[in-house]
């Protein structure tokens, strides 16, 4: 846990220990969703979701985190993942390069959508996540996590 104990100064006491235990899934690995993905992952997190259709694009270099000259033309889902397991490699992460279907919450026990469309997609399905729905909203710099819990 020593990876993690800053992690622990700023966050309410025996928190990341219940987070670690949730299973994750975010949707939509752009600007908002790849700091987001990181951010949960540098937290501690250990189990994601991960969905995305897009591969990155010489134009995601100025905003998206998993964007780099290197990654240009690969899937988004494979890009996060491999730098998420750079971090910790203890992470499990499902990818899905494809839009969001109702298999791919997987069990997840918090749900992060990161824009209005995913928003609705997710609405649509009529599922309720175990834990918590979290919106990730813009400005990317500022990210800010809001997790409703039962």
């Amino acid at each position: 846990m020593e990876r993690f104990s800053r992690s622990m100064l700023v966050l309410p006491d025996n928190s990341i220990n219940v987070l670690k235990t949730k299973k994750v899934a975010i949707f939509g690995i752009g600007g908002v969703g790849s700091f987001t993905l990181e951010t949960l992952a540098r937290t501690g997190i250990e189990n994601f979701v991960i969905v995305d259709n897009d591969t990155v694009s010489i134009t995601n270099i100025n905003r998206q985190i998993i964007a780099t000259t290197s990654n240009i033309d690969k899937y988004k889902v494979d890009v996060a993942r491999e730098r998420i397991l750079d971090i910790n490699p203890n992470v499990i992460v499902k990818t899905y390069n494809t839009f969001v279907t109702k298999v791919m919450l997987d069990n997840s026990e918090v749900v992060c959508y990161t824009g209005n469309t995913r928003k609705q997609e997710v609405s649509n399905m009529n599922v309720e996540p175990n834990f918590g729905f979290c919106f990730c909203a813009l400005p990317a710099a500022r990210v800010i996590l809001k997790i409703d819990t039962p």
